[in-house]
């Protein structure tokens, strides 16, 4: 008998998860929390078309821009934040998302890590 190994892209195994709580369980949620490895265009995009907020937080080396194009894309770590930021978080784009889709940026622990969360 012969084993065939089929090895899913990560990509596909998340969008398989999102769509089985959505189209097979059937379970009703609003918002999605998920870790940094999941944090891609691809994965928020999906959550985002199915009218979910999602959390996440992004590594520090991700590329952004909160000039609004003004400058060039910087890390995450080198933003400045003014006072009302702080509290309020700040409107960002990600390098490689959509021209016109801006995410809210907030700082704050996440696991026991000082780590910036965005969600949509």
């Amino acid at each position: 008998m012969t084993q065939i190994l089929i090895k899913k892209a990560w990509g596909d195994h998340v969008e398989e998860m999102i769509f089985s709580v959505v189209n097979q369980t059937k379970i009703l949620f609003k918002t999605v929390l998920m870790e940094s490895w999941y944090a891609t265009q691809r994965s928020m995009a999906l959550i985002d078309n199915l009218g979910k907020i999602y959390y996440c937080p992004l590594k520090i080396n991700r590329l952004v821009d909160d000039t609004g194009g003004v400058e060039k894309y910087k890390n995450i770590g080198e933003l400045s934040w003014n006072d009302s930021e702080k509290i309020s978080g700040k409107i960002i784009k990600i390098k490689g998302f959509p021209r016109d889709k801006k995410v809210q940026l907030h700082r704050g622990n996440c696991f026991n890590q000082q780590d910036r969360i965005y969600c949509n």
